[in-house]
């Protein structure tokens, strides 16, 4: 039990981590007890300890591609799960939520992490994209401009090469999972904070048949949660896309055509 109060054990913790240099045997157990005692931070106003936490999960996914053995390999994929888990908490603090656009590392981070090979890490790295994407409302005008500074077009395409990869086999549903959660939030649970023009330009690349093919797949999945967001990212692109067709066909023909009869189409999947 702590008899210090919590301001003191924060900054105890706090301190802790940016003595590390990431090249320490006890670098993973460091980030662990961070991020075991602090589930959520109340009092810093050091910023440094967002851009420290990501230069070690940088050097340390260096060290796991050119790891020479499967232990060194391991040992570096715990501190990066470890240090995007950390990256979780800080971005769950309004003053380093704020500072998202001025972290030049952390797409990089996140696209190479989210194609590890290492299922932890890559799982890992798509719950810290969630964690930027998704924020309370308080937080609606930032969130809006962390998403345009994240979802970028390579991240995007990671993710939708695990989706490629694992729907036919039905392989690894707690990553697909949330790949999935990612393009939900995106597209219906946090919409207000899409921007609508690049939107626009995601459309297309969801609406591939390579894409659509895997999501049908992955509603027949047997994990309840995969086959849930499957569904529902599916029933928002026809739903966008048989919209969008009315519209064309409307523009181009005439004002009076009949509506497509989308909730018929969407009560067969």
């Amino acid at each position: 039990m702590w008899d210090a109060p919590v301001e003191d054990i924060e900054e105890f913790f706090m301190n802790r981590v940016l003595r590390l240099t990431g090249k320490e045997a006890d670098t993973a157990l460091a980030l662990y007890e961070f991020n075991w005692h602090l589930p959520q931070l109340h009092f810093s106003k050091d910023k440094r300890q967002v851009q420290w936490v990501i230069d070690i999960a940088r050097y340390h996914n260096s060290m796991l591609e050119k790891a020479a053995s499967p232990a060194a390999g391991l040992a570096s994929a715990s501190v990066i799960v470890e240090a995007l888990h950390c990256l979780q908490r800080l971005f769950g603090y309004r003053l380093n939520y704020l500072e998202v656009p001025r972290l030049p590392n952390l797409l990089r981070l996140l696209t190479d992490t989210v194609r590890s090979e290492h299922t932890r890490v890559a799982v890992a790295a798509i719950m810290t994209v969630l964690q930027i994407i998704e924020q309370p409302p308080e937080l609606k005008k930032f969130e809006q401009q962390n998403k345009l500074v994240i979802v970028q077009d390579e991240l995007v395409t990671a993710l939708l090469s695990i989706l490629a990869a694992n729907a036919k086999q039905r392989t690894n549903s707690l990553l697909v999972y949330h790949v999935l959660k990612v393009f939900v939030s995106i597209m219906q649970t946090h919409a207000a904070t899409t921007d609508k023009d690049w939107y626009a330009r995601l459309l297309p690349k969801l609406s591939r048949p390579v894409t659509v093919s895997s999501l049908f797949h992955l509603c027949r999945s047997a994990c309840p949660a995969v086959a849930l967001n499957a569904s529902v990212m599916l029933k928002v692109l026809l739903q966008t896309n048989a919209d969008e067709m009315y519209v064309d066909f409307a523009a181009q023909h005439s004002h009076t055509a009949a509506r497509p009869n989308t909730e018929l189409v969407l009560s067969r999947l």
